[in-house]
C-alpha cells in the first residue's frame, strides 16, 4: 500500500520517498517521509506535516495531530483550504525577503561588517496593536505585535548627526492583521543608568489594499504598502549588556504616501536589548 494513503492526492503527486531512521527516547523509528521533495509555494509546511505524521506512528495519533494542527494541516483531514495556505505561505516568504532587502544596506552600507558583529544588539518586544491615540484613526485592528530585530553600532561616519545607530526588524501580529518590516536609524541618548531612544524609519507592510468598516462605511487600510516608522523609547541599562525599555512604535504615511487615506497605527510594549 503506498505511504501516502490517507494524504491528498495533491501532495501524494509531489513525495519523493526515502527511507532514513532516526532514534525517538531510546527507540529506532523509521521516517519514511523524512527526506522528502514537494513541489509548490507550500512545501517546507508540508514537508513538515508529513514527518510529524510518520513520527505519529509512534508517538500516537493525537500529539501528531495537534503539532500538525499548529503548522496549517490536520494530517490526512481537510483543514484550511490549499489555496489560502499557499496564499499565506508567499507572504511570509515576502516579508523575509523585503526585510533583507530594506536592512542590508544601512546595516552594512556605511561601516564594515565586524564592526557591527562586535557591537551590535539584539532586541524583542511584545506591543499592543492599533492603541488609540491622537495620532491614528480606526482601522478595526487589533491583537498583538510581537517585535524581532538587531541594532548595529553607532556610526562615526554619521558623527555630524549624533552617530545614529542602526537598525532593522520585523513585526508579526498575532490575530492575523498587519504586519511589516522596518529599517531606520535610532539615537541613544544616555541620562546615567535610564536613556532615551529616539528614532526614525522606513516601514513595508502586508495591510490590505482595501478596506471599508461595515458599521461606518469608512475606508480603513493604511494608504500605502510602504510608510513612515517614527519610535521612541525610554528605558534603563541592567548590566551585563542587557537593557529593558517601554516603547512606542508608529506606522503611517504622513499623507506623502496617499494624499488620501492615512489612519497609522500605534503600538506600544516592552522591548528588551541584549548586546552581543
Amino acid at each position: 500500500m503506498s505511504p501516502c494513503t490517507g494524504f491528498r492526492n495533491l501532495v501524494c503527486k509531489a513525495v519523493t520517498l526515502r527511507a532514513p531512521s532516526a532514534t525517538l527516547r531510546g527507540r529506532t523509528v523509521t521516517l519514511r517521509g523524512a527526506g522528502v521533495t514537494l513541489r509548490g509555494a507550500a512545501s517546507a509546511a508540508t514537508s513538515a506535516a508529513l514527518a510529524v505524521k510518520k513520527l505519529g506512528m509512534s508517538m500516537g495519533y493525537r500529539l501528531a495531530y495537534r503539532v500538525g494542527k499548529r503548522i496549517g494541516f490536520r494530517l490526512g483531514k481537510p483543514c484550511i483550504p490549499f489555496s489560502r495556505q499557499k496564499a499565506v505561505l508567499h507572504q511570509r516568504a515576502d516579508m523575509i525577503r523585503k526585510i533583507i532587502a530594506l536592512a542590508a544596506p544601512s546595516l552594512l552600507a556605511v561601516s564594515p561588517l565586524p564592526a557591527y558583529a562586535a557591537a551590535g544588539e539584539l532586541f524583542g518586544g511584545v506591543y499592543a496593536h492599533a492603541v488609540d491615540t491622537p495620532l491614528s484613526l480606526e482601522t478595526g485592528e487589533g491583537g498583538a505585535d510581537l517585535q524581532l530585530g538587531y541594532r548595529g553600532a553607532p556610526i562615526e561616519g554619521l558623527a555630524a548627526i549624533g552617530r545614529p545607530e542602526p537598525y532593522a526588524f520585523v513585526s508579526v501580529n498575532t490575530a492575523g492583521d498587519t504586519d511589516f518590516v522596518a529599517a531606520g536609524l535610532a539615537w541613544k541618548v544616555d541620562l546615567g543608568r535610564l536613556y532615551l531612544r529616539p528614532g526614525i524609519g522606513l516601514s513595508l507592510n502586508n495591510g490590505p489594499k482595501r478596506r471599508v468598516d461595515p458599521a461606518t462605511g469608512e475606508r480603513t487600510e493604511l494608504g500605502s504598502a510602504v510608510l513612515f516608522e517614527p519610535e521612541f523609547g525610554v528605558g534603563v541599562d541592567l548590566g551585563q549588556g542587557a537593557s529593558l525599555e517601554a516603547s512606542w512604535v508608529h506606522i503611517s504615511g504622513a499623507r506623502l504616501f496617499n494624499s488620501e487615506q492615512n489612519p497609522g497605527i500605534d503600538m506600544i510594549g516592552v522591548r528588551v536589548n541584549w548586546r552581543i
